[in-house]
């Protein structure tokens, strides 16, 4: 097999970076590879027989951040003669490399000897090992390691190679101490700051080799911004810091891997358009990127502070930060998990192709800008019963969007400050998404209930009671909802009447001379107040209670009306007389 390729729709699998590999998404796990696979640097593990029997392969490196390469991951690969193993895998499975009987030089990068078996590498008696300057004894008393015929410790004067020949050259300029028209590893390692050598460079496209740069402790702010055509890049893990917009406006970047060693990102470090996978690699204090959701979180306050078109927010995430997912432009929708209080200012703010997005009850505050130019924002579904406040940057869209809110909750969305704005506002317990709330929705949550699956079920929509899960509990809420809507719909036809009635009386009392002040201008006035009081409690109404209430009203308003159609009635009786 020499290519392979993943339709980019694939939402469980892929083969980013065109790596020709099978990498599931979820886990960044590569589960099957070719002779021609470059390993991305967002994979973390090689799964079990990734490349067992490829023939073809004749060379391999393991990048940062994997750590796992699995049982027969790359056992019988004939023509397989050398490995580089960076300093993140920390085990290799036994048989791993079993029956590479070509392999003649393996390179491993940790200075602690990864755990491997006796059947790991088959071929390791005829077999030279590349370590670290100063690991040689460690590796010479550690199991299995040390049967390899050969251990040889790095020089730090060898040359690095480079896969980027512009990289080379800007490196050499400004690092070459000795003149020799190369960079070693020494050299390298001496480097302690990148300044802005690589700053506003468009011809830049690979530098994986900044990870034998040891000195370095920071990536300064905009040390890589506006490299458009950069993309793969490996930081050392030695840096402690990448300063303010450091990767900012890289386009082609598509992944991003945080040493564990980092302890402080400054702002809009990664605002780059292009980024589809985030790992943060393991044993970090400060950062992780739990549950594989591909995105930086603040580890102690539970704070998302970066995320990318591809990121699940975990359900422990408290706070979605300030530019969190600016100008993510392949971000299409959004579920913000029960766990979020607080969505930050620009949070997504020029999402530009963001068309719906579910905001839960547990949000207590929406910045300015969080939504704003969000241009093809068409839905926004807010499960909190009281409108937040907000301004007019928030959803800067809105009057193109529907807003959905809970169940009793238009009358109050529809008078508050820019919220009221949206196009239209309406309930959320529209389940099937027939713009109706009827018999139904209630038998599509049934169905799920009972594990039947029904197309085009909407577990958001679903969870009427906004408890997080749905359950017969949501049913009767729902058929509540429905009843008191038919209540609401018939008090809304009687309040049209009352007041088309109204419109005769007051028209028979001009066609009568009847002037104001008098008795019957009076009783218009009252029942065309009592009218414009019933219309907005007949729309908050949630309980029976409200529509007894409201009824009341009503009746009360049809009482006046027939006094003065009464009182009418005499006039016209005393000048037909």
């Amino acid at each position: 097999m020499t290519s392979i390729s993943v339709n980019t729709e694939n939402s469980v699998y892929d083969s980013r970076n065109d790596c020709n590999a099978i990498i599931e998404t979820a886990t960044n796990k590569l589960l099957l590879g070719c002779m021609n696979t470059v390993i991305p640097n967002t994979v973390t593990s090689i799964e079990t027989s990734a490349f067992n029997k490829c023939s073809g392969l004749t060379s391999i490196t393991i990048p940062i951040p994997v750590t796992t390469i699995g049982l027969y991951a790359f056992a019988n690969c004939s023509a397989l003669t050398s490995v580089t193993i960076q300093n993140s895998v920390t085990t290799i499975g036994d048989n791993a490399f079993q029956n590479c009987t070509t392999l003649t030089k393996v390179t491993v990068l940790a200075e602690t000897p990864p755990t491997i078996y006796s059947q790991t590498f088959t071929n390791r008696a005829h077999a030279t090992l590349y370590v670290p300057h100063g690991s040689k004894a460690t590796y010479e008393g550690a199991n299995y390691w040390k049967d390899f015929a050969l251990i040889v410790e790095i020089d730090s004067s060898t040359p690095i190679t480079f896969a980027d020949a512009k990289v080379k050259a800007l490196c050499v300029a400004n690092w070459d101490t000795d003149g020799n028209g190369e960079l070693s590893m020494a050299e390298a390692a001496a480097v302690t700051s990148l300044g802005r050598v690589f700053e506003d460079n468009d011809d830049i496209t690979s530098f994986d080799e900044l990870q034998y740069f040891t000195g370095l402790t920071a990536i300064g702010a905009n040390a890589f911004s506006y490299c458009s055509s950069l993309t793969s890049i490996i930081l050392p893990n030695t840096v402690t810091s990448i300063g303010k917009m450091a990767f900012c406006y890289c386009y082609k970047l598509t992944s991003v891997t945080v040493p564990s060693s980092v302890t402080s990102i400054g702002l809009y470090a990664f605002d780059s358009e292009g980024i589809k996978s985030i790992v943060v690699e393991e044993g970090n204090t400060v950062y992780d990127s739990r549950d594989n959701c591909n995105a930086i979180i603040e580890t102690a306050t539970n704070t998302l502070i970066f995320g990318c078109e591809n990121t699940v927010i975990p359900s422990t995430v408290t706070t979605i930060g300030k530019g969190a997912f600016e100008e993510c432009l392949g971000l299409t929708t959004i579920i913000i998990p029960a766990s979020v209080t607080t969505i930050g200012q620009t949070a997504f703010q020029y999402c530009e192709n963001l068309t719906n997005v579910t905001i839960p009850a547990s949000v207590t505050t929406i910045d300015s800008q969080a939504f704003d130019v969000c241009t093809a924002l068409t839905s926004v579904t807010v499960y909190i019963a009281a409108p937040l406040t907000i301004d007019k940057y928030t959803f800067s869209n809105r009057e193109n969007a529907t807003l959905y809110v809970p169940a009793g909750s238009i009358a109050t969305y529809g008078t508050a400050n820019y919220w009221k704005e949206f196009k239209e506002i309406k309930e959320i317990d529209d389940v099937n998404g027939d713009l109706n709330i009827d018999m139904a929705d209630v038998e599509m949550i049934s169905d799920h209930i009972l594990g039947k699956s029904p197309t085009g079920f909407n577990a958001n929509m679903a969870d009427i009671n906004c408890d997080g899960r749905i359950s017969i509990s949501d049913v009767t809420k729902l058929i509540n909802v429905m009843i008191i809507n038919a209540a609401k719909s018939r008090l809304q036809s009687k309040l049209t009447v009352s007041s088309r009635r109204l419109e005769i009386c007051e028209l028979q009392l001009d066609i009568n001379g009847i002037e104001r002040p008098d008795e019957p201008w009076d009783l218009v006035d009252e029942a065309q107040s009592l009218i414009d009081e019933a219309r907005p409690l007949i729309n908050a109404a949630t309980t029976q209670q409200d529509i007894s209430y409201c009824q009341g009203k009503i009746d009360l308003i049809d009482t006046i009306i027939s006094e003065l159609e009464l009182i009418i009635h005499k006039l016209q009786y005393q000048q037909e007389g």
